[in-house]
């Protein structure tokens, strides 16, 4: 605003001077001081003088050879301008700036703001979209054409001010199908993360297909929770559909598809990117035709839908090809190492990283069948900022016995992260056992580390070497809230490294 500012005084001083300065009207010999045309007069007579004012005009310098008329239109016009770019100099000086646009008209403000006014966008950014009454649809069409010309110009710098506009928009329900197809098309980005390495013959690969909001999504204040319509809540369906390597050609259905992720709008305090995992299934491929120490290209082929979840409508969906090089090792590498630096274990110790929920075992009529075995129940866990990689074989152990609960592979370096185990079994556990835990109301539950389980998780090096003991779990039937809290809780227990395995 400075800059306008200063180009408006700039403005109107100079047409103040060339409107005091006048325009000429006639040319000739006039008396400089009343104006009288001197024409007919003798100037090089004795003492000559002006017939209306009686100046001597002998002096050429009491004569003029123009005459010249003043321009009020242009005073005028230069004067407002003067008036107006001081003003705004003033409101700038004084930091009111904020304060003089909030009580402007949306009109002027928008005006302003296609003048080049940058308070003024931000004023509509951050105070009007969400404005009762709102604006009108005319302001609405020109804020949203113009933020959807700004993302689709990618040589530019983004200005989440333009991210604000299109976020409420589609809160509120104002943009067209096209225009949310080219909301998610260039504010969405996929990848796919593979692990780095696989031995040869591996069985399996892991990875993870991720969304993330790039940077032509950002705003100013992010959706705040779960992005929303104006209807529902919305989220993202990522399917992997199949999986394989490019060369040698290889393909093969995805067992695990895929599942929901939340969709957040990033703003000031950030954004997260949402991921769901897979397993592509190796038994099928040639290894004899794949070479040890080489890369490959392995491959997905994926779907992303941005949903609503109340009635299924999907907003926006793309389908495509990831791929990314893997590096084949010999049969026997050793990929994942198993860290049990003394620091690594004292920041277990002196930091609660692990906390398990109550293991619930389902009632039988509950208990279902799947590919992988029976349905028993499943155990909670709450992860916060873990000094590592916890991966491995989670072990139930009562009454001298131990029964495998499932495997877990936990990489929440930072913030918060819940997930559940599933405990499924191929050999159905004998009913008087799980009757026992009932009674007895408790068990013991260790984390085992794992390495090969390990080499499945994307970009994992090295995780925990020791077990993770977990005492006094509690065992229920009673249903456990679906939705678990990071925030400790009495029912949850803690976990302790188990340094002496032979006398713990």
């Amino acid at each position: 605003m400075i800059y306008l500012s200063i180009g408006l005084v700039c403005t109107a001083t100079l047409l103040i001077v060339i409107a005091l300065r006048g325009r000429v009207v006639s040319r000739g010999v006039f008396c400089r001081k009343c104006r009288f045309d001197l024409a007919g007069i003798d100037l090089h007579g004795d003492q000559p003088k002006c017939p209306e004012c009686g100046r001597d005009v002998a002096d050429q310098r009491a004569t003029r050879s123009v005459l010249r008329h003043k321009r009020p239109i242009v005073l005028t016009l230069g004067g407002l301008l003067l008036l107006t770019g001081g003003s705004l100099l003033g409101i700038v000086a004084s930091n009111n700036t904020a304060r003089i646009l909030a009580v402007m008209p949306d009109r002027v403000v928008l005006k302003m703001h296609d003048m080049g006014f940058e308070s003024a966008f931000t004023e509509i950014a951050t105070n009007r979209l969400t404005r009762i009454p709102p604006l009108s649809d005319d302001t609405w069409a020109e804020l949203i054409e113009s933020a959807l010309e700004h993302q689709a110009n990618t040589n530019i710098v983004w200005d989440p001010r333009h991210g604000e506009v299109l976020l409420q928009a589609f809160t509120h329900a104002r943009l067209s199908p096209e225009q949310i197809e080219q909301y998610f098309e260039l504010g969405l980005v996929t990848f796919v993360d593979f692990q780095n390495e696989i031995r040869h013959g591996s069985e399996s690969i892991g990875l993870k297909l991720e969304v993330q909001p790039d940077g032509r999504l950002y705003s100013l204040s992010g959706s705040t929770g779960l992005l929303t319509d104006g209807t529902d809540t919305v989220w993202n369906l990522n399917e992997i559909i199949s999986g394989g390597v490019v060369d040698p050609a290889f393909e093969t259905p995805m067992r695990n598809r895929g599942g929901y992720t939340s969709l957040h709008i990033p703003g000031k305090s950030g954004g997260g990117r949402g991921s769901v995992g897979g397993t592509i299934e190796l038994k099928e491929l040639d290894w004899d035709s794949i070479e040890p120490g080489q890369e490959y290209d392995f491959f997905i082929k994926y779907k992303m839908v941005v949903k609503r979840m109340s009635d299924g409508f999907s907003h926006y969906e793309r389908e495509g090809i990831l791929q990314q090089p893997v590096r084949v090792v010999p049969s026997d590498a050793q990929l994942v190492q198993l860290d049990t630096n003394p620091d690594t274990i004292a920041r277990f110790e002196d930091h609660v990283a692990i906390r398990l929920a109550p293991l619930h075992i389902l009632p039988v009529e509950k208990r279902r069948q799947t590919d992988r075995g029976v349905r028993l129940g499943q155990l909670g866990t709450i992860c916060d900022s873990l000094p590592t990689v916890v991966a491995g074989r989670v072990i139930a152990i009562f009454e001298g016995h131990e029964y495998e609960i499932g495997r877990v592979g936990l990489d929440v370096l930072s913030g918060h992260g819940i997930s559940s185990v599933q405990w499924t079994t191929e050999d159905p556990l004998p009913e008087p056992i799980i009757e026992a835990m009932l009674e007895a109301g408790s068990v013991t539950i260790e984390i085992r580390p794992d390495a090969r389980l390990a080499e499945r998780m994307p970009g994992v090096q090295s995780i925990f070497g020791l077990p993770i003991r977990f005492d006094d779990v509690i065992v229920t039937s009673e249903p456990i809230p679906s939705s678990q809290s990071s925030v400790p809780h009495p029912d949850q227990r803690t976990g302790r490294v188990v340094t002496d395995p032979v006398t713990d």
